[in-house]
C-alpha cells in the first residue's frame, strides 16, 4: 500500500510541474530559439541552451526561496497573489491564444545574448508570479523538484530545437501555444476562485 504522504507529494509535484511547463510554454519559444542559434555550430548551440535554460532555473529558484519573505515585507497573503497572479496568467493566457507562437526578433539574433531569452522571454512575470504561489500552496521541495524536472525538459526541448522546428514549422508550433494559452486560462481561472475562496473563508 502507497504511503498517503508520497502519494500527496507525487500529486502537488504533478501539478506543479504542469503548471510550470505551461506558463513557460518553451514549445512555443521552438521559433524564436531556433532563429537565434539556427545558423551556429552544434557546440555553440548547446552551450547557448544551457546558458538559457541556467539562467531561466536560477532565476525561479532564487523566486522559489526568497518568495514568501517578499509577499511578507510587502504584507501579500497567498490569497491576494492567487488573485493578482491569476489575473496576470489570465491575460498572458489570451495572449497565448490571440497571437499564437512568438515570432523571432531580429535584436535576439544580432545581440546573441542568451540572457533575453532566459528572461522575460522564458521566465517572465507569468513564471515568477506561479513559483511563488506554488511555494505558498506547496512548499518550497516540491516546487524546487518541479523546477528541476521542468528546466530538464525545456533544455530538452531547446536541444533538439532545431529538429522539432524543422518538424513541426511555426504553424505547428502556433497551434501548441494556442492549445497552452487555453489551459494557462483555466489554471488563472482556479488562481482566482481560490484567492476568493480563501478571502471569504478569512471574514468568517
Amino acid at each position: 500500500m502507497q504511503d498517503p504522504a508520497i502519494h500527496q507529494f507525487l500529486i502537488a509535484l504533478l501539478r506543479s510541474v504542469t503548471a510550470l511547463l505551461i506558463v513557460l510554454n518553451p514549445i512555443g519559444l521552438v521559433p524564436i530559439v531556433a532563429s537565434v542559434i539556427g545558423d551556429l555550430d552544434l557546440r555553440q548551440q548547446r552551450r547557448m541552451v544551457r546558458q538559457i535554460v541556467l539562467i531561466g532555473s536560477m532565476l525561479l529558484l532564487v523566486f522559489t526561496f526568497a518568495g514568501t519573505g517578499i509577499l511578507a515585507i510587502f504584507r501579500i497573503t497567498i490569497n491576494d497573489l492567487r488573485i493578482a497572479g491569476g489575473l496576470l496568467l489570465l491575460s498572458i493566457g489570451f495572449s497565448f491564444v490571440l497571437k499564437g507562437s512568438i515570432t523571432s526578433d531580429s535584436k535576439l539574433r544580432s545581440n546573441r545574448s542568451p540572457a533575453p531569452i532566459a528572461s522575460p522571454i522564458l521566465v517572465g512575470p507569468g513564471a515568477i508570479t506561479t513559483a511563488v504561489v506554488l511555494v505558498a500552496t506547496n512548499g518550497v521541495l516540491v516546487t524546487s523538484a518541479a523546477v528541476a524536472i521542468v528546466s530538464a525538459i525545456t533544455w530538452l526541448i531547446f536541444r533538439w530545437t532545431p529538429s522539432i522546428f524543422k518538424s513541426i514549422g511555426e504553424s505547428g508550433a502556433d497551434v501548441i501555444v494556442r492549445i497552452m494559452g487555453i489551459l494557462l486560462a483555466a489554471i488563472a481561472v482556479v488562481y482566482v476562485r481560490e484567492g476568493i475562496v480563501g478571502i471569504i473563508k478569512s471574514f468568517r
